[in-house]
């Protein structure tokens, strides 16, 4: 009898092997062999498995919260020009630094180019509940960066610190608070010893409330962009839905298998580079067309790269003339009388939780190469979200006309999303993430 493996299975199939190595990037080391392939949990900062979860706060209450940070990490969405990069992300990601390794638990963010932890000594730092602050003092291949270094003048907001030689970082928050320290160079690992990076540069925070960020984003410096050459360029994620108690899955090193039913587009450059841009093109509620409108001297085509791709945001957010569409698209199909938002947050919502009340909204998108497939359909379980114990909203906001609009996490979930950085793609499949 044939066994079919599950693609969580297939990938939890990892062949271990010694990668010889020689160092071509500024950032990193470069492996001759490619394609090293492994996965790790997702966690929700709100799900019972994170340190962050509040047991005395509601359900509801805790969709309001992923509601506001959303809002709040809009604000440099707006503007990429600002070096304040925005809130950190909803997903936890367990990694670890040193020898020996360190357990520590990040906020994983597409969003984000810098990894950077806690270290010690950190009187300020966020009370760490489990796992511990990492000490860089008791690693022995932990090297901080001189001042003379290429790798200080190349990542943004740094400085020299004249004691000591060493390069001093500093990142600001839209929240008015600043992660600062020293960039380093130390062993990153995943499931240690299996998938095991050398020589990644990292920021080691001695001054911040928060618990760190691995920078998935991809511009310089990231994480992503640093062992690129290790996974192929390749990597997915599957989100599983707000309220699950199972966590989601991160794929370094691999895509999913592609099929009839895999909707492909495209990576358009843009700036900053940290953000992963797509182009969308329409925007269907039910068969009512919203057309994305095409900027001046643009041959009648939307703006290429309109769109990010963001796993920290909650919500997807239009710009303001295209929302108005959307949402008046959405009243007209929607056969019941709107109601204010219990949260006081959103602005569509209903007194149901019946999802047959809902509409089908399709997202087109440019063909990928090779890819017969353009258009995303998200099911009501990805655009409207249950605010109270009786009403559901429209998971999306408006941004100013001028901004991209943010593919957010809330419509991502129970997708595959995969990311090819060398063929320049992204791709869609609806699962059931929970199973994978």
């Amino acid at each position: 009898m044939t066994t079919m493996l599950t693609f969580h299975q297939i990938f939890s199939i990892i062949l271990v092997v010694t990668i010889p190595i020689f160092c071509t990037s500024k950032y990193s080391l470069v492996a001759e062999a490619k394609n090293v392939a492994f996965n790790v949990d997702l966690v929700h900062r709100d799900s019972p498995k994170s340190p962050f979860y509040n047991h005395s706060l509601t359900t509801s209450q805790r969709v309001a919260a992923a509601l506001r940070r959303s809002l709040q990490r809009v604000v440099l969405l707006k503007n990429g020009s600002t070096p304040v990069i925005p809130d950190l992300g909803e997903f936890l990601m367990k990694i670890s630094f040193g020898t020996p390794p360190v357990d520590v638990l990040p906020v994983a963010d597409t969003g984000s180019d810098l990894t950077w932890i806690q270290c010690e000594p950190c009187p300020n730092c966020t009370k760490q509940i489990n796992p511990p602050i990492f000490n860089p003092y008791n690693s022995l291949t932990y090297k901080a960066v001189p001042c003379t270094s290429e790798l200080c003048h190349s990542m943004p907001e740094t400085s020299c610190n004249a004691t000591t030689n060493t390069c001093h970082y500093s990142v600001s928050y839209v929240d008015k608070s600043v992660s600062h320290g020293d960039l380093a160079t130390d062993i990153v690992a995943f499931d240690p010893p299996v998938s095991t990076f050398p020589h990644i540069l990292f920021g080691c925070a001695n001054g911040d409330a928060r618990s760190g960020v691995v920078g998935l984003g991809g511009g310089p410096g990231s994480l992503i962009s640093q062992i690129s050459p290790f996974i192929g360029g390749k990597f997915s994620y599957c989100l599983v839905p707000f309220e699950s108690k199972k966590s989601g899955k991160f794929y370094f090193g691999q895509t999913f298998p592609i099929t009839h039913r895999t909707v492909s587009t495209p990576l358009v450059p843009n700036y900053p580079s940290t953000f992963y841009y797509i182009t969308l093109t329409d925007i269907f509620v039910g068969s009512e067309r919203i057309i994305i409108p095409e900027p001046p001297g643009s041959a009648g085509l939307p703006k290429e790269g309109n769109t990010i791709i963001d796993t920290g945001t909650t919500l997807t957010n239009l710009p303001l003339d295209i929302y108005n569409q959307f949402e008046a698209a959405i009243k007209k199909e929607v056969k019941l009388s709107p109601v204010d938002d219990p949260q006081g947050i959103l602005s569509l919502c209903y007194n149901t939780l019946n999802e047959h009340f809902f509409p089908v909204v399709t997202l087109k998108f440019p063909l990928g190469k090779g890819f017969k497939r353009e258009d995303l359909r998200l099911t009501p379980s990805n655009t409207f979200v249950q605010t109270s114990d009786t009403t559901k909203c429209l998971a999306f906001s408006p941004t100013e006309n001028d901004k991209p609009a943010v593919l957010g996490n809330f419509a991502q979930k129970n997708l595959f999303v995969s990311y090819d950085l060398e063929k320049k793609t992204v791709s869609f499949r609806h699962t059931d993430c929970e199973k994978e």
